[in-house]
C-alpha cells in the first residue's frame, strides 16, 4: 500500500504540475489571443486610416488638378492680356508717330508732364512748345512758348479734361499756337 500511496501522491503531483502547466498555457494562450485581437484591431484601424488617406489623396489630387487648370487658364489670360497690351502699345506708338508726322510735332515725357513741340508753324518761327502737367486727373498747361494767355488755351484744355481726346487737343493747340505766330503776338 505504500507503493500505491506513493504512486497516488506522484500521480497527484504530476496532475497538479499538469494543471499548473495547463493554467500557464491557458494564460499564455489568452495573452496571445489578446495580442492577436489587438493586432487585428490595429490592422482594422490602419485599414480605415488607409481608406481615409486614400480619399484624402484623391481629394488633394483633384484640388491639385483644379489648381493646375486654374493656373493654366490664368497663364493663358496673362498671355492674352500681354498680347493685347503689346497691340495697344504698338497702336499708341504708331498713333503718336502719325500725329508727330502729320501735325509736325514731337512728344517727350517729363517728370509728371509731357512736352509737346510743334515744328514748322510759320516761316518766322520754327517751333512752339507746350508743357502739359498730366500728374493729376485734371490736366493743366504749365507753360507755352511763345506765351499764350490762359483764356485762349482754356477751352481746348477743358475739352481734353472732359473727353480725354488727346488727338483733338493736339489739333486745337497747334491751331492756337499757329494763330499766335501768324498774328505776331
Amino acid at each position: 500500500m505504500q507503493i500505491l500511496d506513493s504512486q497516488i501522491i506522484e500521480a497527484e503531483e504530476s496532475l497538479q504540475i499538469t494543471i499548473a502547466e495547463s493554467k500557464q498555457f491557458d494564460q499564455e494562450t489568452d495573452s496571445h489571443v489578446s495580442i492577436l485581437n489587438k493586432t487585428k484591431q490595429q490592422v482594422k484601424e490602419l485599414d480605415s486610416e488607409a481608406i481615409v488617406l486614400g480619399d484624402e489623396i484623391k481629394s488633394l489630387e483633384l484640388q491639385l488638378k483644379s489648381l493646375n487648370d486654374k493656373q493654366s487658364r490664368l497663364n493663358q489670360e496673362i498671355a492674352h492680356r500681354r498680347k493685347e497690351s503689346e497691340k495697344i502699345s504698338a497702336s499708341v506708338l504708331s498713333e503718336k508717330q502719325l500725329y508727330e508726322r502729320v501735325l509736325g510735332l514731337t512728344i517727350e515725357p517729363l517728370d509728371g508732364a509731357i512736352a509737346i513741340r510743334f515744328t514748322s508753324l510759320s516761316a518766322a518761327e520754327y517751333y512752339a512748345e507746350l508743357i502739359l502737367d498730366v500728374n493729376s486727373p485734371i490736366y493743366a498747361i504749365v507753360s507755352t512758348r511763345p506765351h499764350v494767355s490762359e483764356h485762349i488755351t482754356a477751352p481746348a484744355l477743358e475739352v481734353l479734361n472732359l473727353s480725354r481726346d488727346f488727338a483733338s487737343f493736339l489739333v486745337s493747340i497747334r491751331r492756337i499756337l499757329r494763330d499766335v505766330y501768324l498774328s505776331g503776338n
